[in-house]
Formats: C-alpha cells, sequence, structure tokens
C-alpha cells in the first residue's frame, strides 16, 4: 500500500488517530477519520463502499481543497474504484462525503461488483441507513441492492421509539410505542399476500406529544384503499387511542400490500408516526373496540407493535450486495451521504445537494477560517493546518485549543492556546490566529473561559504549568501585531500585553530563548508603530527550537509541524 500522507510526529501518535486514519471534518467541529479502505469511520461504526474481488491494494492520497479530502483507489480486474472523502458544511451541522467512482478500464463490458458497508445494527431502508433512531447514511438513487427481504416489515429508516406513547386507557401494548418518520419520511410497511388479494387493514394511533389538535395530522395510505388524513389530538384527544379501517387489496397484484402513514404538508410538526396495525381477513366483522384492547391479536393475519420488541424491517442486516454495469471505458459516479459525529441526517424533502453544492460549502467553510494565507504550504504543514482548524473550539465570540481534533472537555493550556495561534499567524491564516488570541487580551470572556483571562498582575494562567506559557502568551499576541500591522488591534491588545511582560520580567523559571523572543516581538512592535509604551529588557534573542515548546497535546504537534516545517519567514 502506497500513500501520499502526513508524517506526523511521535508526540502526535499518543492522542491522534492510527497513522493509516486520515482525519476529515471542519473547522469547530468533531471530525470523522478514514480508514486505509477508504471507510468513513464515525462515532456510530464505519461506512463506506469495498469493491468485491479487489486485489487488497490500496493507494491512499490526502488531499486539500482546501478542505481535507481522502482519496482511496483500488481495482478488482478491469474495473477500478476511487473514493473521496470529506466532509460538507451544507447542512447546518454537517455532514460527511463519500463520493464513489467506478470506471471500466477494458474494451469489454464489465459489472462492478459493490458491497455497500455498515456499522453492527444497522437498518437499510429506501434510501437511508439507520442506526437505533439514527439516520445515518443516505443510499444513491438508481442503485439495485440485492439483500434478503423478509415476510413483512418496515421498507423506510424509521427510527423505533419505544415507550413514546403515554395511551390514557386500557388498551394493546402496541399503542405505547411508535415509528417516526423524522424529517418528514413515511413509515412504510410492506405484507406478503396472496397475489391480487383483499384484506380489511386497521392503523392505530395515539398522539403523546401534542396536546391540541391541528399540530401533527397524518396521512395514511393502504394499498388498494382511498387515501385518508387523521388529526389523532382532535379525533381521540391527546393520549387518546384509536383505530382507521381501511379496505386493501394488493391492487398491482404482486403479492405485496403496501401500509403508509406519511406527513400532512403545511401541518407544523411534519415527522408522521404510527403505533399499530393488523391485518384481518376481508368479509370477518371485526370491532373496533376488540381491536384496541388486542383481543383480536390471535386472529389477525399480521398484527404489528409498530416500534416494540416484536417489530422488524424488511430487509435483513449486514452489508448490501450491488452490481453496476459497465460499458467500455464507462465511468459511473455514485454519491453517499454520511451522518457527521453526533449528529444524524435530514430527510431532504426536495432533491438532496448535488457533489458541486457539497464541494463548493466545504471549499468555502475552509476559506473563509484560513483567510487568504500569504504562503503556499507543503503536504506537511497543510495537514496539520487542518488539525489546528479541527482542534478549535467555540465559546461564544472565542476559542480555545482543544487537545485533540473533536476532543470534548477543554482542559485549557496557555502554551497550546499560543503555539497554534503561532503557527496561524506564520502561514498568514490571520483572522483564525486573532480569533484564538482574543482570550489572552479581551476582559469579557464568556462564563465558561473567566478563569483562563489574564489575571490583574499580569500572568496568564496555565492550568497545565508549562514553564514557557506566559512568554508563549505574549510572543503570540507581538507576533500577530507585527505580522498583520494592525495598529488599531495592537493598541486594543497593547495594554494586556505590557502586562504580560512585566510579569513576564519577574518570571525567573521561564527559558531564557523565549523569554528573549517574546521582549523583543514586542519591541519591533511599539518601535514600528512609535506606540507609548515601554517593554523590560530580556537576554539575547536566539533562534528557537519549536520541538522544545511542547503543550503536551495533539494540537500543539500539528502546531509544530507548521512552525518547523512550514513556509519561509516562520519564527525562528
Amino acid at each position: 500500500m502506497s500513500r501520499v500522507c502526513l508524517t506526523l510526529l511521535a508526540a502526535m501518535l499518543l492522542v491522534a488517530p492510527a497513522l493509516s486514519d486520515v482525519i476529515i471534518g471542519a473547522p469547530y467541529a468533531a471530525p470523522s477519520t478514514v480508514n486505509d479502505e477508504g471507510l468513513i469511520v464515525s462515532d456510530f461504526g464505519a461506512f463506506g463502499v469495498r469493491l468485491v474481488g479487489a486485489d487488497g491494494t490500496f493507494d491512499q492520497q490526502c488531499l486539500h481543497d482546501p478542505s481535507p479530502m481522502a482519496t482511496t483507489s483500488c481495482r478488482a480486474s478491469a474495473v477500478a474504484m476511487t473514493t473521496t472523502a470529506y466532509r460538507s458544511p451544507l447542512w447546518p451541522s454537517g455532514l460527511d462525503v463519500l463520493e464513489v467512482v467506478v470506471r471500466n478500464t477494458d474494451s469489454e463490458t464489465a459489472r462492478a461488483e459493490l458491497s455497500i458497508i455498515g456499522p453492527e445494527g444497522v437498518s437499510w431502508g429506501e434510501p437511508e441507513a439507520v442506526v437505533g433512531s439514527r439516520s445515518i447514511a443516505r443510499l444513491p438513487e438508481g442503485l439495485e441492492f440485492q439483500r434478503a427481504r423478509r415476510a413483512w416489515g418496515c421498507a423506510t429508516g424509521s427510527p423505533r421509539m419505544p415507550g413514546w406513547a403515554t395511551p390514557n386507557r386500557d388498551c394493546d401494548p402496541a399503542f405505547r410505542n411508535i415509528r417516526a418518520g423524522m424529517g418528514g419520511v413515511p413509515v412504510i410497511y410492506e405484507f406478503d399476500v396472496k397475489p391480487g388479494s383483499e384484506h380489511q387493514v386497521l392503523l392505530g394511533i395515539c398522539e403523546s406529544h401534542w396536546r391540541v389538535p391541528g399540530q401533527r395530522p397524518v396521512a395514511l395510505f393502504v394499498e388498494g384503499a382511498e387515501r385518508e388524513v387523521v388529526d389523532p389530538v382532535a379525533e381521540w384527544g391527546a393520549d387518546g387511542v384509536g383505530v382507521l379501517h381501511f379496505a386493501g387489496r394488493d391492487r398491482n397484484g404482486d403479492g405485496v400490500l403496501r401500509v403508509v402513514a406519511a406527513p400532512v404538508e403545511g401541518s407544523p410538526d411534519l415527522n408522521p408516526i404510527l403505533n399499530a396495525i393488523w391485518l384481518f381477513p376481508t368479509g370477518d366483522y371485526v370491532d373496533s373496540d376488540e381491536v384496541v384492547t388486542g383481543a383480536l391479536n390471535d386472529i389477525a393475519e399480521y398484527q404489528v407493535d409498530v416500534g416494540g420488541d416484536a417489530d422488524q424491517d424488511l430487509y435483513e442486516g449486514g452489508d448490501l450486495a450491488c452490481l453496476v454495469t459497465l460499458a467500455p471505458g464507462e465511468t459511473r459516479e455514485l454519491l453517499f451521504l454520511v451522518a457527521a459525529p453526533g449528529t444524524s441526517l435530514p430527510a431532504w424533502r426536495e432533491d438532496p445537494p448535488t457533489t458541486s453544492d457539497l464541494r463548493r460549502a466545504a471549499r468555502e467553510v475552509w476559506a473563509d477560517w484560513l483567510g487568504t494565507p500569504d504562503a503556499a504550504l507543503n503536504d506537511e504543514g497543510m495537514q496539520a493546518l487542518a488539525r489546528l482548524a479541527m482542534s478549535v473550539g467555540q465559546y461564544d465570540l472565542m476559542q480555545v485549543a482543544l487537545p485533540e481534533p473533536g476532543a470534548a472537555d477543554l482542559r485549557y493550556a496557555l502554551g497550546r492556546q499560543a503555539i497554534t495561534a503561532l503557527a496561524l499567524d506564520e502561514t498568514g491564516a490571520h483572522t483564525a490566529a486573532r480569533s484564538l488570541l482574543r482570550l489572552l487580551w479581551a476582559t469579557d470572556p464568556p462564563a465558561e473561559l473567566a478563569e483562563y483571562a489574564q489575571r490583574e498582575d499580569g500572568v496568564w494562567p496555565d492550568p497545565m504549568g508549562q514553564s514557557n506559557s506566559q512568554a508563549l502568551a505574549l510572543l503570540a499576541l507581538a507576533r500577530h501585531a507585527e505580522l498583520t500591522g494592525d495598529r488599531t488591534w495592537t493598541q486594543r491588545a497593547l495594554t494586556a500585553m505590557v502586562r504580560g511582560a512585566e510579569a513576564l520580567a519577574q518570571d525567573e523559571g521561564a527559558p531564557e530563548q523565549w523569554r528573549a523572543a517574546a521582549f523583543a516581538a514586542l519591541r519591533r512592535v511599539v518601535d514600528s508603530m512609535a506606540l507609548d509604551a515601554g517593554v523590560p529588557e530580556g537576554p539575547e534573542e536566539t533562534p528557537l527550537d519549536w520541538n522544545e515548546a511542547d503543550a503536551g497535546c495533539a494540537t500543539s504537534a500539528a502546531a509544530r509541524t507548521v512552525l518547523t516545517s512550514g513556509p519561509p519567514g516562520a519564527v525562528g
């Protein structure tokens, strides 16, 4: 396996994913990883596409557009497959994108056999993949999947929600459970029946969220019968239970009877619900009250506790198989949308976004974060810069450098914050650097960060206790002023810088090289901008060794990568 990818520093490996994993994501968001086969690995497990029969050799590259992207290529006989994975912020919480391109390199027709890989416990719907109550992926339209079909079950990825309803009377326990069509996805069930046969179908609903009518009417369809719209609260009251009768018929004679609960356009709540389904032979008298109590369950052809323990999906779990026939030289592009960590995919009621939409959104958010870097970074520096972007947390208008991409806890370290800002500034990403620096000079931090603001004696608190953190903080502020030449910003931050310099002058434990660099940078700013401020004298300035500026985490390791192998003109 050959790879063109960043060789990370050893310190980064202690907290970062394995070297074989490529990180994809967006600024301020928890990232995903891409393993060496090109599968996206998220908090729900792995999702992706395998080319059946591939020879086991994968070429993988880390690219930047400027968003981080992982491309993985493999081959099975005449069929070549390339996957490209990246994060797009098009949806409010962002989503991961997997572009799959299969190509016939032969002069004869070829078939690409694909295996769609899902995490443990995945349910395959049409067209969503669901884990629990979470939609984790959207499958491309136009593909024919080979999968085992059960005699009955839910054909869509509607999540099960046991115990959701609280019926206000004695009734069949099925009324306590639901499937919900989150995002407006219809709840669809299919039942194997005798071709062309007729059936009495009863659908049960109990609304336990809304307390007033008009919020969630549900459109109910049974094949062969007229569509009906019911407002459960208006019909039976909040927490009331009821059933609706339909004269169903396998109208197309395919041996399958379809039942649908769908949203009603224009309703405040477009997430349809369904609690229970009964199928009875036609011609027999069926009493609604007896159905509600469950007294007729044993004589029903089918009785479904929708969302309950005995409910099931129409399709069996496991990986999906798919055959794609390719003419000589033909290329086929497939687009899979995957939920980002901690999120669920929306159900697009209109056409889902296109590849160009997704790529454009990814480029724009990274371009906004980077600004306009004034230096062309090598692969190593660019990948490190991407890690920095994904190692930043946002609190109101202020930001902090997290221990690693996607870290949930703060574990604030002043040195890490300063090194990250320095690395951004040295590449020309001044807008991003300024967001991190604000905590070092602002007097109005949010409550979560108040204990890390500069103290009255000029000291910047550092819970990590790094010996050179005070000097690094002053150096980061001074270098930002020096590199941007922004006099307005410098005057706003000058008080904090001077107080920090005075405190640093009293800190005899700080390493001399960092003290000297900080004092020298601030003195250059004061002199060049003719500012009215005094700067303490310090030791003679010497070149800096960034490998000694360790803040003990992957973020600082990524920053050091930029500072040591980034563009000419970096500090030291």
